[in-house]
C-alpha cells in the first residue's frame, strides 16, 4: 500500500470511531431509548481501529526502547533547562502534553525533578503533567494474553473510569485490555471515556486560574481541524494578559493569527535559543 492510501485509510478509521463514538453519545443522552444501542462487535470499521489503537501503543513503546537512560542523559534538552530555572520562579509548572511517549517523564526522572501525573497521582511536586490524549503509560488494569490479541467485543468506551488504570513505566510484557489513546485525527470532543472527560477537566481548572503573571508556552502543536476545538477551548480560558510564546519554526498562519488576536502579550520564536533569555 503507498503511503497516501495508507493514511487515508487510517482516517477513514478514525473518522468511523469519531462518528461511532457521537452516535454513542446521543444514545446515552436519550436514556429512553429513540436510538437502539449499536453493536460494535461485526463493524470492520470500529475492529480495525481496535487493532491501530493497539499497534500505535507498542509502537511507541518499541520507539521508546530504543533510547536507553545513558543515550537520554547524553543529551541537553534547552526545554528541561528552562524548566529547572523555572521552578525557582513559579509556584507551579503545568505541562500539558498531546503525546502518547513518556520521553518527557523520563526526561525529569533523570534530571531528579519531581512531577505529578494529574488523575493519577497526587504528590506535593510543583511540576505537573496532564496528557489528555493518552499515554502508552496508561495502562488498563484487566489485561489480554499478548500483544495482539484485540477484544473488540468488550470495546465498551463508556466504561472507561479512569480509576480503571494504573500508571506503568515499565512497559515490557504490558497487554492491557484497553488503550487508553486518542490516535491522531481522533477528535476527543466526541469521545465519552470517563478518564478523557476527568483530564480536559484537570486542564480547565488548571488554565482558568491564569492570571497576567503567569507565562505560557506553546510548542508541537498542529492546530489541525479535528484538535482546533480542543485548542481553542483551552485558548479562551486563559486569562488574555499572560505572557504567551510559541515555538515554532513554521506556524501554522490561522494559529499565529488566532494568537495574536487573543492575546496582547504574544511573541513567535523559530527555536528555543531565546527561551532561557525570556525566562
Amino acid at each position: 500500500m503507498k503511503n497516501e492510501d495508507a493514511k487515508n485509510l487510517i482516517e477513514d478509521i478514525i473518522t468511523c470511531i469519531n462518528v461511532y463514538n457521537l452516535s454513542r453519545l446521543n444514545s446515552l443522552e436519550n436514556p429512553d431509548g429513540h436510538y437502539p444501542r449499536r453493536d460494535a462487535s461485526n463493524n470492520i470499521y470500529i475492529q480495525a481501529y481496535g487493532e491501530l489503537s493497539t499497534y500505535l501503543r507498542y509502537l511507541f513503546i518499541y520507539y521508546n526502547s530504543k533510547v536507553d537512560d545513558d543515550k537520554l542523559k547524553s543529551v541537553t534538552f534547552p526545554f528541561i533547562e528552562y524548566i529547572k530555572n523555572a521552578l525557582q520562579q513559579y509556584d507551579e509548572i503545568i505541562l500539558i502534553t498531546y503525546n502518547y511517549d513518556i520521553w518527557l517523564e523520563r526526561l525529569l526522572m533523570l534530571n531528579d525533578l519531581e512531577f505529578n501525573i494529574e488523575g493519577f497521582e497526587d504528590k506535593p511536586s510543583k511540576i505537573k503533567i496532564i496528557k489528555p490524549h493518552g499515554s502508552i503509560s496508561f495502562t488498563c488494569t484487566a489485561k489480554v494474553r499478548g500483544p495482539f490479541e484485540v477484544r473488540t467485543s468488550e470495546f465498551d468506551y463508556i466504561t472507561q473510569d479512569i480509576g480503571q488504570f494504573n500508571l506503568k513505566y515499565d512497559l515490557a510484557g504490558d497487554y492491557p485490555i484497553i488503550n487508553a489513546i486518542i490516535p491522531p485525527a481522533g477528535d476527543s470532543n466526541r469521545f465519552s471515556m470517563s478518564w478523557v472527560k476527568t483530564l480536559r477537566q484537570k486542564v480547565s481548572e488548571k488554565i482558568q486560574l491564569s492570571d497576567s503573571r503567569d507565562k505560557m508556552i506553546i510548542f508541537g502543536i498542529s492546530y489541525w481541524h479535528v484538535d482546533r476545538a480542543e485548542i481553542d477551548e483551552i485558548l479562551t480560558q486563559v486569562n488574555p494578559l499572560i505572557e504567551m510564546t510559541l515555538i515554532n519554526p513554521t506556524p501554522p498562519t490561522c494559529f499565529d493569527a488566532v494568537l495574536t488576536s487573543l492575546f496582547k502579550n504574544y511573541v513567535h520564536y523559530p527555536n528555543t535559543d531565546l527561551l532561557e533569555v525570556n525566562l
